[in-house]
């Protein structure tokens, strides 16, 4: 289980950060991720906590999202949501882990981020920007929200059932996180895609969700950003050329 991580997004309650960090240590867990907290880790969440001190005491909190894709090392980022529609693509978290094989290959070999929002709206549609996997919890009860500990303490429960993560001695190299977001806008400008900011779902972030459900690593995103940049350049150049041939008419 070295490999996994908790964040939490802007959680509001200090009490509820301890009680994650309580329920990180039932399943072997360390690495705790807050980003932009809302609180204090004041005496209410070393209460929360209990004798999970060391998780809560060692946690690396980020001012905000940018900080943590500089810091963190490339991985495999599953966000909870308990909300679904026609933005948002939710998955069954029980079922994929049965099913999901380029999920389960991941788990094994990459850092795997799980990504809980805060206590009172949940992920916003920016937060999910660059995860590769929206779930639910899928309950038998009518209610279908949680308690962020709660939360935690389910999924953690599911991956120790049904799956078989174990810690490996091999050092996976350590990747800086990278996905050529700014050369996909300017690729499909460059074909004069309409990219209007006011509009959530356009060519650029279906084209990003794509790409994201296909977990593509550092390399092959490496290898994309090339092919935008020399294809960018053939199109400017054809039509550097046809501006001429204008002209000169």
């Amino acid at each position: 289980m070295e490999q996994i991580r908790i964040v939490l997004v802007r959680p509001k309650y200090p009490r509820n950060i301890g009680m994650v960090a309580r329920a990180m240590a039932n399943y072997g867990l360390k690495h705790l991720i807050i980003i932009e907290p809302q609180c204090v880790l004041d005496q209410e969440a070393n209460e929360g906590a209990a004798n999970a001190q060391d998780v809560l005491r060692s946690a690396t909190i980020y001012p905000h999202w940018q900080r943590f894709y500089d810091w963190e090392h490339e991985g495999i980022r599953i966000a909870f949501s308990a909300r679904d529609g026609r933005r948002r693509e939710t998955f069954d978290f029980m079922q994929s882990l049965s099913t999901d094989e380029e999920l389960q290959v991941a788990m094994f070999t990459k850092n795997v981020y799980l990504i809980f929002g805060p206590e009172d709206h949940g992920l916003a549609e920016t937060d999910l920007d660059f995860v590769h996997r929206i779930f639910q919890m899928k309950l038998p009860g009518d209610n279908q929200s949680l308690n962020l500990s709660h939360a935690v303490l389910n999924v953690l429960c599911l991956l120790h059932t049904q799956t078989n993560v174990q810690h490996s001695n091999v050092e996976e190299p350590k990747e800086s996180f990278f996905f050529p977001d700014q050369t996909i806008r300017r690729w499909l400008e460059t074909l004069n895609v309409d990219l209007e900011t006011h509009q959530r779902v356009n060519a650029y972030t279906v084209i990003k969700r794509l790409m994201l459900k296909g977990l593509p690593n550092p390399k092959e995103l490496h290898i994309l950003e090339t092919v935008l940049q020399q294809t960018i350049r053939k199109l400017k150049e054809r039509s550097d050329k046809k501006s001429e041939l204008s002209l000169d008419i």
